[in-house]
Protein backbone atom coordinates (compact mmCIF):
# COMPACT_ATOMS: atom_id res chain seq x y z
CA UNK A 1 0.00 0.00 0.00
CA UNK A 2 1.33 3.43 -0.93
CA UNK A 3 2.02 5.92 1.83
CA UNK A 4 0.11 9.09 0.93
CA UNK A 5 1.73 12.38 1.84
CA UNK A 6 -1.09 14.53 3.24
CA UNK A 7 -1.29 18.19 2.38
CA UNK A 8 -2.61 20.94 4.66
CA UNK A 9 -3.37 24.18 2.78
CA UNK A 10 -3.37 27.72 4.02
CA UNK A 11 -6.62 29.54 4.63
CA UNK A 12 -8.83 30.85 1.85
CA UNK A 13 -7.12 34.22 2.19
CA UNK A 14 -4.50 32.87 -0.22
CA UNK A 15 -4.86 31.48 -3.70
CA UNK A 16 -5.16 27.69 -3.64
CA UNK A 17 -2.83 26.21 -6.25
CA UNK A 18 -4.10 23.87 -8.94
CA UNK A 19 -2.68 20.36 -8.97
CA UNK A 20 -1.30 18.76 -12.12
CA UNK A 21 -1.66 15.28 -10.69
CA UNK A 22 0.03 12.76 -8.42
CA UNK A 23 3.43 11.11 -8.54
CA UNK A 24 4.45 7.83 -6.90
CA UNK A 25 8.05 8.03 -5.72
CA UNK A 26 10.37 5.47 -7.31
CA UNK A 27 13.61 4.09 -5.90
CA UNK A 28 16.45 6.58 -6.38
CA UNK A 29 14.20 9.61 -6.89
CA UNK A 30 14.57 12.81 -4.89
CA UNK A 31 12.53 16.00 -4.56
CA UNK A 32 15.01 17.65 -6.92
CA UNK A 33 14.66 15.05 -9.70
CA UNK A 34 10.87 15.01 -9.35
CA UNK A 35 10.65 18.82 -9.38
CA UNK A 36 12.72 18.90 -12.60
CA UNK A 37 10.40 16.36 -14.20
CA UNK A 38 7.32 18.53 -13.64
CA UNK A 39 8.95 21.95 -14.04
CA UNK A 40 8.49 22.81 -10.36
CA UNK A 41 10.79 23.96 -7.62
CA UNK A 42 11.69 21.77 -4.66
CA UNK A 43 9.90 24.20 -2.34
CA UNK A 44 6.74 23.94 -4.48
CA UNK A 45 6.62 20.20 -3.82
CA UNK A 46 7.46 20.57 -0.14
CA UNK A 47 4.74 23.19 0.32
CA UNK A 48 2.10 21.24 -1.59
CA UNK A 49 2.73 18.11 0.48
CA UNK A 50 3.56 19.66 3.86
CA UNK A 51 7.02 18.11 3.88
CA UNK A 52 9.36 19.36 6.59
CA UNK A 53 12.53 17.90 5.08
CA UNK A 54 13.64 16.36 1.78
CA UNK A 55 13.33 12.70 2.82
CA UNK A 56 11.22 10.52 0.52
CA UNK A 57 10.54 6.79 0.54
CA UNK A 58 9.78 4.59 -2.48
CA UNK A 59 6.00 4.28 -2.74
CA UNK A 60 5.26 7.74 -1.31
CA UNK A 61 2.51 9.48 -3.26
CA UNK A 62 3.03 13.19 -3.85
CA UNK A 63 0.64 15.85 -5.03
CA UNK A 64 2.20 17.75 -7.91
CA UNK A 65 1.19 21.45 -8.19
CA UNK A 66 0.77 23.22 -11.52
CA UNK A 67 3.81 25.37 -10.61
CA UNK A 68 2.56 28.31 -12.64
CA UNK A 69 2.54 30.46 -9.53
CA UNK A 70 5.12 31.02 -6.85
CA UNK A 71 4.82 28.85 -3.75
CA UNK A 72 2.24 30.34 -1.41
CA UNK A 73 4.64 29.98 1.52
CA UNK A 74 7.45 32.07 0.04
CA UNK A 75 7.33 35.30 2.01
CA UNK A 76 3.56 35.41 2.47
CA UNK A 77 1.91 36.22 5.77
CA UNK A 78 -0.05 33.18 7.05
CA UNK A 79 -3.11 33.04 9.21
CA UNK A 80 -2.27 32.30 12.86
CA UNK A 81 -4.46 29.17 12.96
CA UNK A 82 -2.59 27.03 10.42
CA UNK A 83 -0.32 24.15 11.37
CA UNK A 84 3.37 23.80 10.68
CA UNK A 85 4.37 25.55 7.44
CA UNK A 86 7.54 26.61 5.67
CA UNK A 87 8.60 30.21 5.12
CA UNK A 88 11.26 31.58 2.77
CA UNK A 89 13.29 34.32 4.47
CA UNK A 90 13.05 37.66 2.67
CA UNK A 91 15.69 40.38 2.45
CA UNK A 92 15.56 42.47 5.64
CA UNK A 93 13.94 39.73 7.72
CA UNK A 94 15.12 38.98 11.25
CA UNK A 95 14.05 36.20 13.58
CA UNK A 96 12.18 38.79 15.62
CA UNK A 97 10.26 40.13 12.62
CA UNK A 98 9.33 36.64 11.45
CA UNK A 99 8.26 35.64 14.96
CA UNK A 100 5.94 38.65 15.23
CA UNK A 101 4.50 37.98 11.78
CA UNK A 102 3.58 34.42 12.72
CA UNK A 103 2.49 35.11 16.31
CA UNK A 104 5.30 32.98 17.72
CA UNK A 105 8.65 33.80 19.33
CA UNK A 106 12.34 33.64 18.52
CA UNK A 107 12.90 30.59 20.71
CA UNK A 108 10.39 28.58 18.68
CA UNK A 109 12.15 29.52 15.44
CA UNK A 110 15.53 28.57 16.89
CA UNK A 111 14.36 25.22 18.23
CA UNK A 112 12.35 24.27 15.13
CA UNK A 113 15.22 25.07 12.77
CA UNK A 114 18.37 24.18 14.77
CA UNK A 115 19.54 27.79 14.79
CA UNK A 116 22.18 28.79 17.33
CA UNK A 117 22.12 32.57 17.55
CA UNK A 118 20.18 34.90 15.26
CA UNK A 119 21.90 34.68 11.87
CA UNK A 120 19.59 33.94 8.93
CA UNK A 121 19.88 34.75 5.23
CA UNK A 122 17.51 35.60 2.39
CA UNK A 123 16.19 32.48 0.70
CA UNK A 124 16.67 30.28 3.76
CA UNK A 125 13.59 28.11 4.35
CA UNK A 126 12.34 27.99 7.94
CA UNK A 127 9.83 25.67 9.59
CA UNK A 128 7.23 27.66 11.52
CA UNK A 129 4.18 26.69 13.56
CA UNK A 130 2.15 29.92 13.87
CA UNK A 131 1.12 30.65 17.43
CA UNK A 132 3.50 28.12 19.00
CA UNK A 133 5.84 29.46 21.66
CA UNK A 134 9.31 28.07 22.26
CA UNK A 135 10.79 27.13 25.64
CA UNK A 136 12.62 29.80 27.59
CA UNK A 137 15.94 27.98 27.43
CA UNK A 138 18.53 28.71 24.78
CA UNK A 139 18.84 25.99 22.11
CA UNK A 140 22.51 25.36 22.90
CA UNK A 141 24.15 26.74 26.02
CA UNK A 142 27.81 26.84 26.93
CA UNK A 143 28.25 24.05 29.52
CA UNK A 144 28.83 25.27 33.04
CA UNK A 145 31.82 23.63 34.68
CA UNK A 146 31.73 22.27 38.22
CA UNK A 147 28.06 21.22 38.32
CA UNK A 148 28.52 17.47 37.89
CA UNK A 149 30.97 16.22 40.52
CA UNK A 150 32.17 12.63 40.51
CA UNK A 151 30.65 9.68 38.68
CA UNK A 152 26.96 9.02 37.89
CA UNK A 153 26.96 6.17 40.45
CA UNK A 154 28.89 8.04 43.16
CA UNK A 155 28.78 11.80 43.01
CA UNK A 156 26.82 14.95 43.63
CA UNK A 157 25.39 18.00 41.90
CA UNK A 158 26.29 21.63 42.54
CA UNK A 159 24.41 24.78 41.44
CA UNK A 160 21.80 22.61 39.75
CA UNK A 161 19.73 23.67 36.75
CA UNK A 162 16.05 22.71 36.91
CA UNK A 163 14.23 21.27 33.91
CA UNK A 164 11.67 23.97 33.03
CA UNK A 165 7.99 23.53 32.34
CA UNK A 166 7.21 22.84 28.67
CA UNK A 167 4.36 21.94 26.34
CA UNK A 168 6.60 19.20 24.94
CA UNK A 169 6.85 17.03 28.04
CA UNK A 170 5.42 16.18 31.47
CA UNK A 171 7.71 16.17 34.53
CA UNK A 172 6.72 13.14 36.59
CA UNK A 173 8.51 13.93 39.87
CA UNK A 174 9.42 17.57 40.38
CA UNK A 175 11.95 17.04 43.22
CA UNK A 176 14.01 14.96 40.78
CA UNK A 177 14.13 17.38 37.83
CA UNK A 178 17.56 18.86 38.54
CA UNK A 179 20.58 18.43 36.31
CA UNK A 180 23.49 20.15 34.67
CA UNK A 181 22.71 23.07 32.41
CA UNK A 182 23.81 21.14 29.32
CA UNK A 183 21.69 18.09 30.19
CA UNK A 184 18.65 20.33 30.63
CA UNK A 185 19.32 22.40 27.52
CA UNK A 186 19.84 19.39 25.26
CA UNK A 187 16.65 17.71 26.53
CA UNK A 188 14.54 20.86 26.13
CA UNK A 189 15.93 21.50 22.67
CA UNK A 190 15.44 17.94 21.40
CA UNK A 191 11.92 17.46 22.80
CA UNK A 192 10.87 20.78 21.30
CA UNK A 193 12.24 19.64 17.94
CA UNK A 194 10.00 16.58 18.12
CA UNK A 195 7.02 18.72 19.14
CA UNK A 196 7.66 21.15 16.29
CA UNK A 197 7.98 18.31 13.78
CA UNK A 198 4.92 16.44 15.06
CA UNK A 199 2.61 19.09 16.62
CA UNK A 200 -0.16 16.60 17.41
CA UNK A 201 1.99 14.16 19.35
CA UNK A 202 1.24 13.83 23.06
CA UNK A 203 3.53 15.14 25.80
CA UNK A 204 6.57 13.01 26.55
CA UNK A 205 6.89 11.49 30.01
CA UNK A 206 10.08 12.74 31.65
CA UNK A 207 11.28 10.73 34.61
CA UNK A 208 14.12 11.30 37.04
CA UNK A 209 17.27 13.32 36.47
CA UNK A 210 18.72 14.01 39.94
CA UNK A 211 17.85 15.53 43.29
CA UNK A 212 18.71 19.20 43.75
CA UNK A 213 22.07 18.43 45.36
CA UNK A 214 22.58 15.11 43.63
CA UNK A 215 23.66 12.00 45.46
CA UNK A 216 21.80 8.68 45.86
CA UNK A 217 18.05 8.55 45.19
CA UNK A 218 15.69 5.61 45.54
CA UNK A 219 15.08 3.27 42.57
CA UNK A 220 18.42 4.19 40.95
CA UNK A 221 22.08 3.31 41.18
CA UNK A 222 23.09 6.25 38.98
CA UNK A 223 21.27 9.61 38.55
CA UNK A 224 23.57 11.17 41.16
CA UNK A 225 25.36 13.89 39.17
CA UNK A 226 22.73 15.50 36.93
CA UNK A 227 23.84 13.74 33.74
CA UNK A 228 21.26 10.92 33.59
CA UNK A 229 17.63 11.28 32.55
CA UNK A 230 14.79 8.81 31.90
CA UNK A 231 12.43 9.54 29.00
CA UNK A 232 9.26 7.67 28.08
CA UNK A 233 8.19 6.70 24.57
CA UNK A 234 5.79 8.33 22.10
CA UNK A 235 2.68 6.34 21.20
CA UNK A 236 0.15 6.45 18.35
CA UNK A 237 -2.60 6.41 20.98
CA UNK A 238 -1.69 7.73 24.41
CA UNK A 239 -1.99 4.79 26.85
CA UNK A 240 -3.99 4.99 30.05
CA UNK A 241 -1.96 6.52 32.85
CA UNK A 242 0.64 8.05 30.55
CA UNK A 243 2.55 10.43 30.95
CA UNK A 244 2.16 10.32 34.74
CA UNK A 245 3.65 6.84 34.56
CA UNK A 246 5.90 5.11 32.05
CA UNK A 247 4.17 2.54 29.80
CA UNK A 248 5.82 -0.49 28.21
CA UNK A 249 6.55 -0.21 24.49
CA UNK A 250 4.31 -2.21 22.15
CA UNK A 251 5.20 -2.56 18.48
CA UNK A 252 1.65 -1.90 17.31
CA UNK A 253 1.35 1.30 19.35
CA UNK A 254 4.80 2.92 19.14
CA UNK A 255 4.83 6.19 17.22
CA UNK A 256 7.93 5.25 15.27
CA UNK A 257 8.64 8.58 13.59
CA UNK A 258 8.39 10.64 16.78
CA UNK A 259 10.52 8.15 18.73
CA UNK A 260 13.12 7.93 15.97
CA UNK A 261 13.29 11.72 15.75
CA UNK A 262 13.83 11.88 19.52
CA UNK A 263 16.55 9.23 19.54
CA UNK A 264 18.44 10.47 16.48
CA UNK A 265 18.30 14.09 17.65
CA UNK A 266 19.74 13.02 21.01
CA UNK A 267 22.43 10.98 19.26
CA UNK A 268 23.47 13.97 17.16
CA UNK A 269 24.45 15.86 20.30
CA UNK A 270 27.28 13.35 20.77
CA UNK A 271 29.47 15.69 18.73
CA UNK A 272 28.75 18.61 21.07
CA UNK A 273 30.41 19.50 24.35
CA UNK A 274 28.35 17.82 27.08
CA UNK A 275 26.27 15.91 24.52
CA UNK A 276 24.86 12.39 24.82
CA UNK A 277 27.36 9.65 25.62
CA UNK A 278 25.10 6.58 25.56
CA UNK A 279 21.43 5.54 25.75
CA UNK A 280 19.93 2.38 27.26
CA UNK A 281 16.85 0.54 25.95
CA UNK A 282 15.95 -3.13 26.48
CA UNK A 283 17.08 -5.41 23.66
CA UNK A 284 13.53 -6.51 22.77
CA UNK A 285 12.47 -2.87 22.28
CA UNK A 286 15.56 -2.27 20.17
CA UNK A 287 14.31 -5.08 17.91
CA UNK A 288 10.91 -3.37 17.63
CA UNK A 289 12.61 -0.12 16.64
CA UNK A 290 14.87 -1.95 14.19
CA UNK A 291 11.95 -3.66 12.44
CA UNK A 292 9.91 -0.46 12.28
CA UNK A 293 12.91 1.50 11.03
CA UNK A 294 13.51 -0.93 8.17
CA UNK A 295 9.84 -0.69 7.17
CA UNK A 296 10.21 3.09 7.13
CA UNK A 297 13.25 3.05 4.88
CA UNK A 298 16.02 3.63 7.43
CA UNK A 299 19.29 2.22 6.10
CA UNK A 300 21.19 -0.60 7.80
CA UNK A 301 24.18 1.74 8.01
CA UNK A 302 22.24 4.27 10.09
CA UNK A 303 20.74 1.53 12.23
CA UNK A 304 24.21 0.12 12.87
CA UNK A 305 25.27 3.47 14.31
CA UNK A 306 22.14 3.84 16.43
CA UNK A 307 21.24 0.37 17.73
CA UNK A 308 23.17 -2.44 19.39
CA UNK A 309 20.61 -4.89 17.93
CA UNK A 310 21.08 -7.37 16.21
CA UNK A 311 24.68 -7.88 17.37
CA UNK A 312 23.82 -9.25 20.81
CA UNK A 313 23.11 -7.80 24.24
CA UNK A 314 26.80 -7.62 25.16
CA UNK A 315 28.06 -6.03 21.93
CA UNK A 316 29.96 -2.77 22.41
CA UNK A 317 28.29 -1.21 19.40
CA UNK A 318 25.63 1.38 18.69
CA UNK A 319 24.63 4.51 20.57
CA UNK A 320 21.76 2.59 22.18
CA UNK A 321 22.71 -0.37 24.40
CA UNK A 322 20.76 -3.05 26.26
CA UNK A 323 19.91 -2.64 29.92
CA UNK A 324 17.34 -4.88 31.69
CA UNK A 325 14.16 -3.13 32.82
CA UNK A 326 14.28 -0.47 30.12
CA UNK A 327 11.28 -1.56 28.05
CA UNK A 328 9.12 1.40 29.11
CA UNK A 329 11.69 4.20 28.85
CA UNK A 330 15.07 5.22 27.50
CA UNK A 331 17.89 6.07 29.92
CA UNK A 332 20.05 8.86 28.49
CA UNK A 333 23.51 9.65 29.85
CA UNK A 334 25.34 12.84 28.93
CA UNK A 335 29.10 13.33 28.73
CA UNK A 336 31.23 15.47 30.98
CA UNK A 337 32.12 18.83 29.42
CA UNK A 338 35.65 19.33 28.17
CA UNK A 339 38.04 20.72 30.78
CA UNK A 340 35.80 19.86 33.74
CA UNK A 341 38.29 18.22 36.13
CA UNK A 342 35.80 17.07 38.80
CA UNK A 343 33.38 15.37 36.39
CA UNK A 344 34.03 11.70 35.61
Amino acid sequence: MHRVVIVTLLSAAFAIPAYAGRHVVQSGESLWTISRKYGCGVEDLRSANKLYDNKLLPGDELRVPSCEKKSVFAGKKPTPKTGLITYAVQSGDTLGKIARRFGTDVNHLRFANNIDGSLIKAGQVLRVTPGMKGPKVRPIAQPLLGQSIGRPQSGRLAKATRLPRSNAYYRRRLPRTYGTNYTVNHVVRVTQQVRSRYPRVHKLAVGDISAKKGGPITEHVSHQTGRDIDLGFYFKRKPKGYPKAFVRARKNNLHFKANWKLLTALAKTNDLDGGVRVMYISYNVQKMLYDLARKNGVSKKELSKMLQYPRGKSALAGMIRHEPGHDDHVHVRFKCPDDDPKCY
